[in-house]
């Protein structure tokens, strides 16, 4: 009941930060994991920047293979909310096993898949002779760690639904925790290579699994997960997934924008471009996280306040978040101007690749300030429950793209690949205001 009349009475900034900040170190922890590997990876003896390059092409794979956690996860979360919020514990427990049995079987057919055709997957994602062995290497340990990445992606989502955030943090912290110190170890101390990169991700989320698994396991847990539970329910089914479907889109999307942008950089240009995009993405993806993050964190804000009918609460938590997100994309574009070198060095690159990672991060920075309130605009209509529409930005991102990236390199050349990073993105955030001032027009009639 605190809780509840805190969303309707609390003060708007200090609930924002109460919401926002365990829901932003929660998406930064994806974030820190590619960093933490794309560093070591960047010292490692006999890596370097062809291996930098490989993490690049394997990214839109490891993108499309998380976003398969967060459309089971994010509806799981909603739905347990709602029989929790209905007093139907038998229906809670339902949803539980009827989403980790979907889990499992939703992650395992690609990844089985990618094994089986993970030579003509990876020159299609844009490996070269030079990166290819890299990737090949990395992606066989990687893939079954994704099964477990997923796994406890909606484990971690029914802690938080069930009324234990910071738990839900913890868990995903240990993950990373794990991951710091095993990296290091099998690729400098074991000499490893990439197979140690990936096989320090598998064990980390192996022990990870270890702390969560027993809290479910145990009759004494508040909703323990028995064998009789886990079955697939068609109406559960779609609850999950007409609810995430929208978040899925919006990570698929990503995958297909960065394989876009690699194979026209393949196209148009030199090895060395496509490694200084990798390197820049890193930093560019981090800054997304947050943003997300911020839009996950007011969520329940926005939800409760649009089903009490408090519209002028909603739109105050939401322009307040605007601001933040707003300065949080000038720190990011002050930081791709004037200090981009010292950051992309972090990677261990050669002088050629910094000079091509610090263009791409300026190119991938210069939107950020708008970005991240778009990213608001979108995640405001799954909150309210036009996930209809969420879905539909994500789309109109790729109208704007996949046209732009294959028409101005005609013109420009590589010029063109950069130029319709930020040129689709403004787009998009124009298209996307424009329909967010409608819909606010709309329930300001309707008030």
């Amino acid at each position: 009941m605190k809780q509840i009349l805190e969303l309707r009475d609390k003060k708007i900034q200090p609930l924002f930060w109460q919401y926002a900040l365990p829901s932003v170190a929660g998406t930064l922890t994806l974030a820190i994991y590619y960093i933490i590997d794309s560093v070591f990876i960047g010292y490692g003896p006999g890596l370097g920047d062809h291996a930098l390059g490989a993490l690049g092409v394997l990214l839109p794979i490891m993108n499309l293979l998380a976003a398969l956690g967060t459309l089971i996860g994010v509806g799981t979360s909603s739905r347990i909310s709602i029989y929790l919020g209905l007093d139907n514990k038998e229906m809670v427990v339902r949803v539980m096993g009827t989403s980790l049995l979907f889990t499992f079987v939703i992650s395992i057919i690609p990844i089985i898949i990618t094994y089986v055709f993970m030579e003509p997957i990876l020159y299609r994602m844009g490996a070269t002779e030079e990166t290819y062995q890299f990737a090949e290497d990395f992606l066989i340990c990687f893939l079954p760690a994704s099964l477990l990445l997923n796994m406890g992606t909606t484990f971690i989502n029914i802690v938080k639904a069930i009324g234990f955030p910071k738990k839900s943090m913890y868990i995903m912290a240990s993950s990373v925790v794990f991951n710091f110190i095993l990296a290091p170890l099998f690729i400098f101390v074991f000499k490893w290579g990439m197979k140690g990169a990936g096989g320090a991700t598998f064990l980390s989320t192996i022990l990870s699994a270890c702390i969560i698994v027993p809290y479910f396991s145990r009759e004494s847990s508040f909703f323990p997960v028995k064998i009789q539970n886990l079955r697939l329910r068609a109406k559960i089914l779609y609850q999950i997934v007409n609810i995430g479907f929208a978040p899925f889109l919006i990570t698929a999307m990503t995958s297909l924008i960065v394989f876009f942008t690699n194979t026209q950089l393949i196209a148009y240009s030199t090895p060395v471009s496509l490694e200084g995009y990798i390197v820049a993405s890193r930093f560019h993806y981090v800054f997304i996280m947050i943003f997300i993050g911020i839009s996950q964190g007011i969520q329940p804000i926005i939800g409760y306040n649009f089903g009490a009918r408090n519209y002028t609460r909603m739109f105050q938590t939401l322009y307040y978040a605007f601001r933040i997100a707003f300065g949080i994309g000038v720190v990011a574009l002050l930081s791709g101007i004037f200090a981009s070198k010292e950051m992309v060095q972090i990677f261990n690159p050669n002088p050629e690749l910094i000079e091509e990672a610090s263009k791409a991060l300026f190119v991938l920075t210069v939107t950020l300030p708008l970005a991240g309130c778009q990213l608001l605009m979108g995640g405001f209509f799954q909150h309210i429950g036009i996930a209809v529409k969420s879905a539909a930005l994500s789309i109109i991102r790729q109208v704007f793209f996949i046209p732009l990236i294959y028409l101005l390199p005609l013109c420009w050349g590589v010029n063109g690949v950069w130029a319709s990073l930020p040129l689709s993105e403004t787009l998009v955030c124009l298209s996307t205001y424009i329909i967010f001032y409608r819909q606010k027009k709309q329930m300001a009639g309707n008030k």
